[in-house]
């Protein structure tokens, strides 16, 4: 069986999600003992920031936004 990935950008991909550096910065080292401790501390995280932190980084988003319109599907230009 093949599949057909002409419609796939690997460098839009939501498997490529990552966790925001800072979130990853502060979990570093952390083990934790539970599934539903884990959860917890990673969805009450973004109510400890800043609104200039949400604010900075979905600013930068637009150029890179731009970028991707612009290249008009060829993944070789994102």
């Amino acid at each position: 069986m093949t599949t057909d990935y002409t419609h796939y950008n690997l460098k839009l991909a939501p498997s490529d999600c990552r966790l925001p550096q800072p979130l990853n910065k502060q979990l570093a080292g952390t083990q934790f003992s539970t599934y539903a401790y884990t959860k917890q501390t990673v969805t009450s995280w973004p109510q400890t920031l800043d609104t200039d932190f949400f604010y900075v980084r979905i600013d930068a988003l637009i150029p890179w936004w731009n970028k991707c319109i612009n290249a008009n599907g060829d993944n070789e230009e994102v």
